[in-house]
């Protein structure tokens, strides 16, 4: 995944992968995730700088150690329960929005996916006003079958870079072929007219 790197880069590293700047593109379009998304939904949504990740032993379609995506957002009143935290559905969109970035930045942006299986465990809430940040970590990069998980931190409230583990969660996609999404975070157009190109890509 080309994410920003710690020297203030643009994370781009020659390879498949996006750079930040594209992914966030990809995570603030509602064409992509659909305007439900506690992502596309909040304006102030960052992808965070990773140190580089050491390179995955042998070969085949392993993952280096993770993660390799964090994505910051903050928690909005829209967001929230009737007891003013995250909603756990909205948390679990985040599992599945940021590891689904997380594939889309390792392939180039490339290759439509749909869940198979997704699967989220709650530790604590994230009330309105606090901060979270998800890490995705790619875990295998298959040709057809992606396995990502994702942990969700609270910063703390006295800026003293504490973190406490808010949920974690298992994101299971199944690639749908085809070539939909371009490097600028949206959708490549399509050559032709045609009657339509079935339907919009799901993530």
């Amino acid at each position: 995944m080309a994410t920003a790197g710690s020297d203030g880069s643009d994370g781009s590293d020659g390879s498949a992968g996006l750079t930040s700047h594209q992914v966030e593109l990809i995570l603030r379009d509602d064409a992509n995730f659909g305007p439900w998304s506690a992502l596309a939904t909040t304006e102030s949504v960052r992808v965070l700088p990773l140190p580089p990740s050491p390179s995955p032993s042998g070969s085949g379609s392993g993952s280096s150690a993770g993660p390799h995506l964090a994505v910051e957002v903050p928690v909005v009143a829209r967001h929230a329960n009737s007891f003013g935290n995250m909603h756990g559905g909205a948390l679990a969109t985040l599992v599945d929005v940021v590891t689904t970035a997380a594939e889309l930045g390792r392939v180039g942006g490339r290759r439509p996916t749909v869940s198979v299986d997704l699967s989220v465990s709650y530790l604590t809430g994230a009330p309105v006003g606090s901060t979270l940040v998800v890490e995705a970590t790619v875990d295998r990069l298959g040709r057809s079958v992606v396995f990502t998980t994702a942990r969700v931190y609270r910063l703390g409230s006295d800026g003293d870079g504490g973190r406490t583990l808010v949920a974690t969660g298992s994101h299971t996609k199944k690639v749908i072929g085809g070539d939909n999404f371009g490097r600028e975070g949206g959708r490549r157009q399509r050559s032709g007219s045609g009657s339509g190109s079935g339907p919009r890509s799901r993530l």
